[in-house]
């Protein structure tokens, strides 16, 4: 974790992370979940990551039933949401480039927004390192090390 008198880390939490993390069991107990609610991290959004992972959410609604299925989101979104900071959408002119186009967004926010990490589980995002802007990092291999602007990006 941070120590107490520094910034907390600015991250992005792709689609194949938080989609995840937020619909697994004990999702309270993931240290990315303990993280963002001890402000030890602030997760990154924009309009464009927020309706992908929306539309997931509802793809993956126990049912089938649209006002369920609409309560399910918004219970799911709001043990997200309220953590989170929001960044203008915003297309980053010499940013490094996925092969998967679709995930683009995720690297656009990272840069736009200040990250130093990207949490992903997707084998595009993850070949990204090293980048000069922000590590790529599966959360299923635990927390990383955290950086204060002091400190610079450190190696997990």
């Amino acid at each position: 974790m941070a120590p107490l008198d520094s910034e907390p880390e600015r991250v992005v939490i792709d689609t194949s992370t938080a989609l995840p993390v937020l619909l697994g069991e004990g999702v309270n107990d993931h240290w990315l979940v303990l993280l963002w609610q001890s402000n030890s991290i602030i997760p990154l959004i924009n309009s464009e990551t927020v309706e992908e992972l929306k539309a997931k959410i509802i793809e993956s609604s126990p049912t089938a039933k649209e006002l369920q299925a609409r309560r399910f989101l918004i219970k799911t979104m709001n043990r997200y949401e309220p953590w989170c900071v929001t960044v203008p959408l915003t297309e980053v002119a010499d940013a490094p480039q996925c092969r998967d186009s679709t995930d683009q967004m995720f690297i656009d926010l990272a840069i736009a927004g200040g990250a130093g990490i990207l949490f992903s589980r997707d084998p595009d995002l993850l070949t990204m390192n090293p980048n000069p802007h922000f590590r790529v990092l599966d959360d299923r291999d635990g927390p990383p090390a955290l950086t204060t602007p002091e400190q610079g990006a450190t190696s997990k």
